[in-house]
C-alpha cells in the first residue's frame, strides 16, 4: 500500500517538476518578466491533466490499489476543476487589473468585487 502511495504521489511530483521545466526553459524563455504565479499555476494544471492519463494507464494495467486510483480519480478531477474554473480565472483578472495600474492590494478588491 505504501509503494501505492509512492507511486502515486510521485507520478503527480514528477509531472510537476517536468511541467515546471518545460515552461520555465520554453515557453518563458523569451520574457524578462517570470511571473512565479504563472509557472505555478501552469504546472499544477499540467501535472493534473498528466495525471488523469496516468490514472487510464494505471487502470488498464491495474498498477495500483483500486480504492487509492478512485480516491486518486476523485481529488484530480476536483481540483482540476478548482483550477479551471475557479483558480484560473481568477488569477488572471487579477493580473489584468494590477497591470492597469491598480495598487497590488486593490487589484485583489477590484477582482473580489467584479466576481
Amino acid at each position: 500500500m505504501l509503494l501505492d502511495w509512492v507511486i502515486a504521489v510521485g507520478c503527480v511530483a514528477a509531472c510537476f517538476v517536468g511541467g515546471w521545466l518545460f515552461v520555465s526553459s520554453s515557453l518563458l524563455q523569451n520574457y524578462d518578466d517570470k511571473e512565479t504565479g504563472v509557472q505555478i499555476l501552469w504546472s499544477f494544471t499540467f501535472a493534473f491533466s498528466c495525471n488523469l492519463l496516468l490514472l487510464v494507464v494505471f487502470e488498464i494495467l491495474d498498477v495500483i490499489d483500486s480504492s487509492l486510483r478512485s480516491w486518486d480519480w476523485h481529488i484530480t478531477v476536483w481540483v482540476l476543476l478548482l483550477l479551471l474554473v475557479g483558480v484560473l480565472p481568477w488569477y488572471h483578472c487579477y493580473r489584468t487589473f494590477a497591470s492597469s495600474g491598480e495598487q497590488p492590494g486593490g487589484a485583489g478588491v477590484l477582482v473580489l468585487r467584479w466576481s
